[in-house]
């Protein structure tokens, strides 16, 4: 099944027609179907056929993308491997999912993910770097395995690890049905006959914001413009080039933009702005507003749905964009949510904080609890309230991280926050919090423990702070926690400041 009319459409472009832009460079459509049928090629000739699911090592570069699209063009399955993760992690993968052959760059063709795909039957395929779009078998294994030649051939979807809202992060197989539902949702705002711009893919295709980003422009604008990681001058750049008039942020951007008082020429082609995977502050988006003269309009989506599920419109800001800050907007068509008891299930009354469930009439009749905590008003809009899943259970006190760091941002020399739990013998956890300081600010952790015991009950004022350079974000720009709780108990690998022994 096809994954979208629009995106049929884009790839059937003349020849000389721009796919992708990349560091500089650029592929027409000629090349990036000239990859897919090679692509295709190979697979027939290893006795991949047209039904079994491939797998790509996906990074945000034009072998990968172009892998992609030609899955989407055959209506062949295909499982996207996570590459933030070990090397080890990768092989694993590879080893586990036993899929019929996997595409992946020569450099993450290591010894470890060889030894993967020859256990696996895997059909290994390489991609010769991250801007050219050639590919040859890897030597060794160039033989499908006999268990896949007797698999049943299967429908065109994309699998991609969960965010974790509904749980531990998992690959969740998401249908070519809900992928045209989730295209739809990106070209509400699209104005008949005004020819849509291309966009910006900056945030891993591997997952599905990424995913929607990247093939949302495709199918929107015809092409797209890839960028391995957000970093501003080189987006600012891609931004110049592309001029387009939608554009998808995430909070950590429109604070950084802000704060570097990016001129408002720089975002002259834009008409609005969209964002979502976290909270954004009511002042934050009142000043970028402000600011740059551009509506901002927050929603909130979660991969088992893949796409949005809550969002704001023009018509909608135009009746409570004054009373309703903070929301994430209300439930777009098509999708229910209601806010549950943890423990019941019940449905809690309007304005009362609970777990967050949605139903979506094209996934199906059952509810899909999430682990984020939320509020619904008597007018239907949606609040977050934090994640279940990451509260800190203090010797029985139970913290939301996202009353801390919240807090630690009301501080005049703090930019930017993030609380979490670590471990504790006495009291099964403690919490933590890591503040940025503003550019050319100073502050140390005794000054950020004294703010929050003003702040803050005393058992959630943490008990250490780390005042670091820049706090780190997976490449979908949330924190990245692995990363932040091991600076936090070994005081190693990152940037950090300063830090002391905070007491409570």
């Amino acid at each position: 099944m096809s994954i979208n009319p629009n995106l049929d459409r884009a790839m059937a472009q003349p020849d000389d027609a721009l796919a992708i832009w990349f560091e500089g460079t650029s592929h027409s459509w000629r090349e990036v179907r000239g990859f897919g049928d090679a692509l295709e090629a190979i697979l027939a000739a290893k006795g991949v056929s047209a039904g079994l699911p491939i797998g790509i090592v996906c990074r945000n570069n034009p072998p990968h993308a172009a892998a992609l699209l030609s899955a989407a063009r055959s209506d062949r399955p295909v499982v996207m491997i996570y590459t933030l993760q070990s090397l080890e992690g990768v092989a694993n993968d590879i080893r586990k999912l036993g899929l019929a052959a996997v595409v992946a760059l020569a450099e993450d063709w290591t010894e470890q993910a060889i030894d993967a795909a020859r256990e696996a039957g895997t059909i290994g395929i390489s991609c010769t770097d991250r801007a050219s779009l050639n590919l040859s078998v890897i030597p060794g294994l160039d033989v499908l395995g006999a268990s896949h030649q007797a698999r049943e051939p299967q429908p065109m979807s994309i699998s991609v690890l969960s965010s974790g809202t509904t749980g531990k992060p998992k690959l969740v197989e998401v249908s070519a049905q809900i992928f045209s539902r989730a295209l739809a949702t990106m070209s509400v705002s699209d104005v008949p006959g005004v020819p849509v711009r291309p966009n910006l893919a900056f945030t891993p295709i591997s997952n599905i914001s990424g995913l929607i980003q990247f093939l949302g422009s495709i199918a929107r604008g015809g092409c797209v413009y890839l960028l391995e990681r957000f970093e501003m001058e080189s987006w600012l750049t891609a931004l110049d080039v592309c001029a387009p008039d939608t554009l998808i942020m995430f909070a950590p951007m429109i604070h950084a933009f802000l704060e570097k008082e990016v001129p408002k020429e720089r975002f002259g082609s834009l008409r609005a702005v969209f964002g979502g995977a976290g909270p954004l502050a009511p002042e934050v988006q009142q000043a970028f507003e402000a600011r740059y003269g551009i509506p901002i309009y927050w929603g909130y989506g979660c991969t088992e749905i893949a796409g949005t599920a809550a969002s704001w419109s023009p018509a909608l800001a135009q009746e409570f964009g004054s009373t309703k800050a903070g929301s994430a907007g209300r439930a777009i068509p098509g999708v229910e949510l209601r806010v549950v008891d943890p423990e019941t299930g019940a449905e809690v009354p309007r304005g009362e904080t609970g777990l967050l469930e949605a139903r979506v009439a094209l996934v199906g009749p059952d509810w899909i609890r999430t682990t984020d905590l939320a509020a619904i008003d008597a007018d239907d809009f949606l609040f977050l309230r934090g994640r279940a899943d990451q509260a800190i259970n203090r010797g029985g006190f139970k913290i939301l991280p996202e009353n801390i760091a919240n807090a630690a941002e009301e501080h005049t020399s703090v930019r930017d926050a993030v609380a979490f739990g670590i471990p504790d013998a006495r009291l099964g956890q403690v919490p933590v919090v890591a503040i940025q300081p503003l550019d050319g600010a100073t502050v140390t952790e005794a000054e950020v423990i004294a703010f929050l015991r003003t702040k803050l009950a005393a058992y959630a004022v943490p008990t250490r702070v780390l005042v670091m350079a820049e706090i780190p974000r997976t490449g979908a720009l949330k924190p990245d926690l692995p990363k932040l709780k091991s600076a936090a108990t070994q005081s190693s690998g990152l940037p950090i400041v300063a830090t002391q022994q905070g007491r409570c």
